[in-house]
C-alpha cells in the first residue's frame, strides 16, 4: 500500500499544458464535491462495427454543474470507459472500448498530466479484437464501468450492450492493481434472482463501503442495484422517478453518492432506498462512450505508525524510527471491533498502517506477529520474546495511555479522521558471560586485565553502561577493579572501558567470579551473565610483590618489587595507548637470584593522557610471563570546542592537543540515535553534516583522559 494521508475534504488542481511522459498523482488538497467524467465525442457505426472518437476528461462541479475539460481528446489519445480513482495511488484508471486501434480490453493509469501509461494484466480483462456490436454482445456485452474498493481492487463491470442483449450472462472482474502490473483474481456472472427484467445495461459502478458492496445502475429500468462482488448477484434497492438513463455514479470529497444521467442532470443518489433527488444541470455534456469516477473520494480512517523507540518514555513521547518487524519478525495492524477482527494488514516498510472506508463507532487497534483474520476473534497478540512494548498514544505530542501494550481504543465520527495512533517498541539489550581459561596466579597485590565483556542492544551500536551486580567474597577469592578502585556490589560503569578493569586473585587456586548486566537509553534492563575467572598457583620465577605506576613531575614512573627470585633474567616493560597494541619501550637486568625483598624503577619520558603498562619477566631459559599491567593517567588536558553551534553543512571540530589522536566521534540525534561517526587526527576538523536533517544534534567525541565530551549544535 502507497502511504498518503486522507483528509476529508479534496480539490485537484490539474495541469493542461503537459510536457512529461509519465503519469503523475494528482493532487488533492480540498473539496467542491466534484467527479471526473470521461466521454467521447462523436461515434461511428459502420454495419455492426461501432468505433467512438477518443475521449476527453473532464471535471463537473456536482453544487453547480460546471463541466471543465482538463485532458482533451488528442492528449488521451483513445476511448476509454471503466473510470475509476484508485485511493491508495492517487491516479485514475479506464479501459479502452471500441477504439479504432485499440479496440477493447487494455488498462491504463491516467495521471494530473493527462499523460497515461498502460498497465499489463495478467488474466486478462475481457476483451476483444473487434468493433463488431453483434460479436460483443452475444458474448454478453463490452467494459461499461468501473470502481475502486478500499483495498486496491479494481472491479470491471462488462455487462453494457449496445444491442438488446438479453439474459445475465454478463461479468463483473476483480482486478488487483500491483506497482505497475495488474492481475485478474476472479471473474463472476452477474445474476439477479428477484429482479423481474431479463434485461441488465448496468451503465455505471461505485463501491460502498459501508455495506462492502458496488451500487450499480440499470439503464433498461433506471432502478438502483446492489451488486455483491464475490458472487455476482444483484439485489434491487428500488426506483427512481427520473426518465434519462443514468451515465455515471460517484461520491463527492464527503462520501455522498452522485449520479449523472444522460440528459446532464446531477443528483443526489440515497443508496438506501434508491430515491435519486435533482441537484444541478450540466450543460454540454456528450453522452457517448461515458463514465463518470469519484473525485479524490476520501473515507474515514484510522492510521498510524509503529516506532523503535530507543529512549521508550523517558521522554515521555512514543516516536522512533519507524519499522515494519521486531527484529526478524513481521508486525502486522488489526482492526477490532466488539472481538472481532474487521481488518487487518501488514506494516509497510517505515512502519505505517492505515484502515479505510470505516463507519462512525468505537474500534481497538492491536499490533501483534500474528495477522487477524477477518470475521474471526482478535489473534492472540504476540511479540518476539527480546522486544517489549514501550509505549501507545494517540498524537506526535507528549503523552502516553499509561499501560503500553500494542493496543488503542479509537472512537471515530464519519467524515473525521484519526491519524497518529502510535506504537512504540523495544528491543532488550543482551549480555553474554563467560568462564575464561585457567591462567597463572601472580600472587601478591597484582592486578591482571579482566578479558572484554561481551553485551549488546538492538538499537544502540554504542551501548556502554554496565552493572556489576554480585562480586564474589574479595577475602576468599579476590578483589574486582575498575580504574584502581574496588568495585563494590551494584556499581554502576558508565561509558564502561575494558581495558580499566582488573582483578587481584588472593594467592593459590582461586576463581574471581562476578555478574553483569547493561541497560540501554530506554532503562531496559538485559539478562544478568556471569563471569569466572579461574587462577592456578604455580611455583613462578618471580614472587611479584607489587606493581605500580604514577605521573610524577610530567613523567610516568613505574615500580615493582620481588620478595624472591629463581633463575630470572630481566624484566620487559611494554606500553600501549587505547587503540594500539602494546610495545616494548625498555628492559631492566633482574637480581637473578634472591630470597629478600628487590626493588625496580622505571621512567617514561612520553606521557599520554591515558596509558597502559604491562610487566613481563624472563627467564635465563628465555621463558616469559605476565606479570601485570597498570593504567597511569597524566594531567593532559584535551579542550574541545566546535563552531559555527549553528551549522548548514559544514562543521569544524578544534582541539587543543592531539598527543593521543586519533579520537573518535559519534553524532546523536534529539533521540539519542547515532547518524555518523568516525575519528579527528588533526587539531582542526571539518565535520559534513549536509545529509542531515534539519533539528537538534550532538557531538559526542571519545577522549582518552575523560572518557567523552558532548557539545551541541543545530542544522538549520
Amino acid at each position: 500500500m502507497i502511504k498518503f494521508m486522507l483528509s476529508a475534504y479534496f480539490m485537484c488542481s490539474i495541469l493542461t499544458n503537459v510536457f512529461s511522459q509519465a503519469p503523475t498523482p494528482f493532487t488533492c488538497v480540498d473539496s467542491d464535491g466534484f467527479g471526473y467524467y470521461t466521454s467521447s465525442a462523436n461515434s461511428s457505426l459502420s454495419g455492426s462495427v461501432l468505433t467512438y472518437s477518443s475521449s476527453r476528461l473532464s471535471k463537473i462541479t456536482t453544487a453547480t454543474g460546471n463541466r471543465v475539460t482538463i485532458c482533451n481528446a488528442n492528449t488521451i489519445g483513445t476511448a476509454l470507459n471503466g473510470l475509476a480513482f484508485n485511493l491508495h495511488d492517487q491516479y485514475l484508471y479506464a479501459v479502452s472500448r471500441y477504439d479504432a486501434t485499440d479496440f477493447s480490453g487494455k488498462l491504463y493509469r491516467i495521471g494530473e498530466n493527462c499523460q497515461k501509461m498502460e498497465i499489463p494484466v495478467i488474466g486478462p480483462i475481457i476483451k476483444f479484437s473487434t468493433n463488431d456490436v453483434l460479436t460483443i454482445d452475444a458474448a454478453g456485452g463490452n467494459i461499461s464501468s468501473a470502481t475502486f474498493d478500499l483495498d486496491n481492487h479494481y472491479y470491471v463491470n462488462t455487462s453494457f450492450a449496445n444491442q438488446a442483449s438479453t439474459g445475465f450472462t454478463n461479468k463483473l472482474q476483480t482486478i488487483e492493481i500491483i506497482n505497475n502490473t495488474a492481475v485478474v483474481e476472479k471473474t463472476v456472472t452477474l445474476t439477479c434472482p428477484t429482479c423481474n427484467t431479463d434485461k441488465l445495461r448496468v451503465t455505471d459502478i461505485s463501491f460502498d463501503e459501508a455495506t462492502g458492496l458496488i451500487l450499480g445502475s440499470n439503464k433498461e429500468t433506471n432502478k438502483l442495484y446492489q451488486i455483491n462482488p464475490s458472487t455476482g448477484e444483484l439485489t434491487e434497492v428500488g426506483s427512481t422517478s427520473i426518465i434519462s438513463p443514468i451515465l455515471g455514479i460517484y461520491k463527492n470529497g464527503d462520501g455522498n453518492v452522485r449520479a449523472i444521467s444522460e440528459d446532464g442532470n446531477i443528483y443526489s443518489v440515497n443508496s438506501t432506498s434508491g430515491a435519486f433527488t435533482f441537484l444541478s444541470t450540466s450543460t454540454t455534456l456528450n453522452s457517448g462512450n461515458a463514465d463518470a469516477a469519484s473525485g479524490c473520494y476520501a473515507p474515514t480512517s484510522i492510521s498510524g505508525n509503529l516506532f523503535i523507540d530507543a529512549n521508550g518514555l523517558t521522554d515521555n513521547t512514543v516516536n522512533g524510527i519507524g519499522t515494519s518487524a521486531a527484529g526478524s519478525v513481521t508486525m502486522y495492524a488489526n482492526l477490532i471491533q466488539e472481538g472481532v477482527v474487521l481488518k487487518s494488514d501488514v506494516l509497510t516498510a517505515d512502519g505505517y498502517y492505515q484502515f479505510i472506508g470505516l463507519s462512525s463507532g468505537d474500534y481497538e487497534v492491536q499490533l501483534s506477529s500474528s495477522r487477524g483474520k477477518i470475521g474471526l476473534g482478535a489473534p492472540v497478540q504476540d511479540l518476539p520474546s527480546d522486544y517489549v512494548w514501550t509505549g501507545d498514544n494517540i498524537g506526535t505530542s507528549v503523552g502516553n495511555d499509561a499501560s503500553p501494550n500494542g493496543r488503542q481504543n479509537v472512537t471515530i465520527s464519519m467524515g473525521q479522521d484519526e491519524v497518529e495512533v502510535n506504537f512504540g517498541i523495544n528491543g532488550i539489550p543482551k549480555t553474554s558471560g563467560y568462564r575464561a581459561p585457567t591462567q597463572d596466579n601472580p600472587n601478591g597485590n597484582v592486578q591482571v586485565s579482566v578479558p572484554e565483556l561481551t553485551f549488546s542492544d538492538p538499537e544502540e551500536t554504542n551501548i556502554s553502561n554496565i552493572t556489576i551486580e554480585l562480586v564474589s567474597n574479595s577475602a576468599t577469592t579476590g578483589t574486582l577493579y575498575y580504574d584502581g578502585i574496588a568495585v563494590t556490589q551494584g556499581q554502576v560503569i558508565p561509558n564502561y572501558n575494558y581495558d580499566l578493569l582488573t582483578v587481584d586473585p588472593i594467592d593459590g587456586n582461586v576463581t574471581v567470579t562476578f555478574t553483569f548486566y547493561t541497560t540501554d537509553m530506554a532503562d531496559l534492563r538485559s539478562n544478568i551473565s556471569t563471569v569466572e575467572l579461574p587462577f592456578s598457583s604455580v611455583v613462578l620465577p618471580v614472587e611479584l610483590v607489587d606493581f605500580t605506576g604514577r605521573n610524577i613531575g610530567g613523567e610516568n614512573i613505574l615500580k615493582w618489587s620481588t620478595a624472591s627470585e629463581i633463575n630470572n633474567d630481566y624484566f620487559i616493560i611494554e606500553k600501549r595507548s587505547v587503540s594500539g597494541d602494546f610495545e616494548e619501550i625498555g628492559r631492566i637486568a633482574s637480581d637473578g637470584k634472591s630470597s629478600s625483598l628487590v626493588k625496580y624503577s622505571f621512567v617514561d619520558n612520553e606521557v599520554l593522557s591515558l596509558a597502559y603498562y604491562r610487566l613481563l619477566q624472563v627467564d635465563i631459559d628465555g621463558a616469559s610471563k605476565t606479570c601485570g599491567v597498570v593504567a597511569i593517567q597524566s594531567k593532559v588536558d584535551v579542550t574541545i570546542s566546535i563552531y559555527p553551534t549553528l551549522a548548514t553543512d559544514h562543521i569544524a571540530v578544534e582541539l587543543s592537543d592531539q598527543s593521543d589522536a586519533p579520537y573518535q566521534y559519534q553524532i546523536m540525534d534529539w533521540n539519542g540515535r547515532t547518524v555518523g561517526m568516525g575519528s579527528i587526527d588533526d587539531l582542526q576538523t571539518q565535520l559534513d553534516i549536509s545529509d542531515l536533517n534539519n533539528g537538534v544534534y550532538y557531538l559526542k567525541v571519545m577522549t582518552l583522559k575523560e572518557g567523552s565530551k558532548s557539545m551541541r549544535f543545530i542544522k538549520i
